[in-house]
């Protein structure tokens, strides 16, 4: 057994083979001295029926594809996580933008409501304006031929007026 480089020739034989196998064929012009002929590629008993692989390498392409289909799961539930998130961040925007509109169209309704109810005070001032403006002049207190008119309002307070006897039931009610 000879030593070459730091290693035994069988060992060296063994590399020349292998690349052969893998690269398809043996170098032309090597001074290595080999038991089968030059340019055949493997030896004739080998071209026989293939052999099954080695139960270690059937458990290292097990383990892979049980690591690439549980990567591949992980995956697909991160994807799904994420569309699930990104729907939910979708159906929240909906909602509140729901929310805003809605607040907007009752905002809108109470300010209608507001102008409303100022256009009715409004009107209702201008007729009471327009009824007292009707309304003949108030006589004064010494005056023999005058009436005073008390009338009790729901909230317990009293409005008075006084009046001519010499006026129409009709002014009474005017007031």
């Amino acid at each position: 057994m000879t030593k070459w480089g730091g290693i035994s020739s069988e060992e060296h034989d063994e590399a020349v083979m292998l690349e052969a196998a893998i690269f398809g064929g043996i170098p032309e012009g090597t001074s290595y001295h080999f038991e089968y002929p030059r340019h055949q590629v493997m030896p004739s008993n080998y071209d026989s029926a293939p052999h099954a692989p080695s139960p270690r390498l059937a458990e290292q392409r097990m383990l892979r594809e049980q690591q690439d289909d549980e990567y591949f799961a992980s995956l697909q539930a991160d994807r799904e996580k994420e569309l699930k998130a990104m729907q939910e961040t979708e159906k929240r925007r909906l909602e509140e933008a729901a929310a805003v509109e809605a607040a907007f169209k009752r905002e809108k309704h109470q300010e209608e409501e507001a102008y409303r109810k100022q256009l009715e005070e409004e009107e209702f001032e201008r007729k009471l304006a327009a009824k007292q403006a009707s309304l003949p002049q108030e006589p004064s207190v010494d005056n023999e031929n005058s009436v005073t008119l008390l009338i009790r309002m729901p909230d317990g307070s009293r409005c008075g007026r006084r009046f001519l006897k010499s006026d129409k039931l009709q002014v009474y009610f005017s007031e």
